[in-house]
């Protein structure tokens, strides 16, 4: 009986120390696969800081759910001194630069009324994405409405406030930039918003589905390696200042294939 013991014993260490050994050497692998994205934010909008984060926050949510971490830098649009932005004022690739434009900006860029955003220019490496803000200002106004008759008749549900309503829209934008650029019947890649989906999206059930996900992390993982071959003498095609590239007047010279972008976001 006692020999029968420490043989299950020892068999049970060496099983031990045998599993141990294969999470140890499982966990690098983990680490690799990691998908990360770097956003520069240059709020031109003036969004409110808690509003602002607390939107990061949402997008943050989604695109983990999706596979992926991100990581936010806020940058001071309107500084001509870079080192008061919080990055090296070098936008690498895979980074990304994301504005949030005020209505006066987005019209100045002759965006179709109810668009979102746009991702200007063509291909795989692009770099930059606007967010129109007065959108999801008016999708906030239009759940307020709903909201206010809904109490009238004593029916109190979930509803998104601004931020999570912006954290969407920044997620759907930064979706046409990764991969995804025409919209999709369902999941938060759909066209036109209803009141459905902001309800989901205040349940947070509005995200990504599994086929967009995949797609997200396929972009996000060529991305990265295509920024492990690239050096400062010898840069990748899309390294660019990250730089305000808007005046105050939201002045920019966008070209035809830009502005055709426009209708698609």
């Amino acid at each position: 009986m006692k020999k029968a013991l420490r043989a299950g014993l020892t068999l049970g260490v060496i099983l031990t120390g045998g599993l141990s050994k294969l999470c140890q050497a499982a966990k690098p692998d983990l680490l690799e696969t990691k998908l990360t994205i770097t956003i520069h934010i240059y709020n031109y909008a003036e969004v409110p800081p808690k509003t602002l984060m607390k939107a990061e926050k949402v997008a943050t949510r989604i695109f983990r759910k999706a596979g992926v971490e991100t990581r936010w830098l806020n940058q001071n649009p309107h500084s001509e001194n870079k080192e008061e932005n919080s990055a090296d004022p070098r936008l690498l690739y895979p980074d990304i630069q994301l504005s949030i434009l005020p209505r006066f900006m987005a019209e100045r860029f002759g965006v179709p009324a109810g668009r979102m955003g746009f991702v200007p220019g063509i291909g795989h490496d692009r770099q930059q994405v606007y967010v129109l803000y007065q959108r999801a200002e008016e999708l906030s106004l239009q759940d307020a409405e709903v909201r206010q008759q809904e109490a009238l008749r004593g029916v109190f549900g979930r509803h998104p406030d601004m931020a999570e309503i912006l954290g969407h829209v920044i997620t759907h934008e930064l979706g046409h930039l990764l991969g995804l650029e025409s919209h999709s019947p369902s999941g938060i890649m759909r066209a036109d918003w209803n009141l459905a989906d902001l309800r989901e999206a205040a349940c947070g059930r509005f995200l990504f589905t599994p086929q967009q996900a995949a797609v997200v992390r396929a972009d996000v993982r060529r991305r990265s390696r295509q920024q492990e071959t690239c050096t400062e003498t010898t840069p990748c095609r899309g390294w660019s200042r990250a730089e305000a590239s808007l005046n105050r007047f939201g002045e920019k010279p966008i070209d035809a294939q830009d502005r055709a972008m426009t209708r698609r976001a």
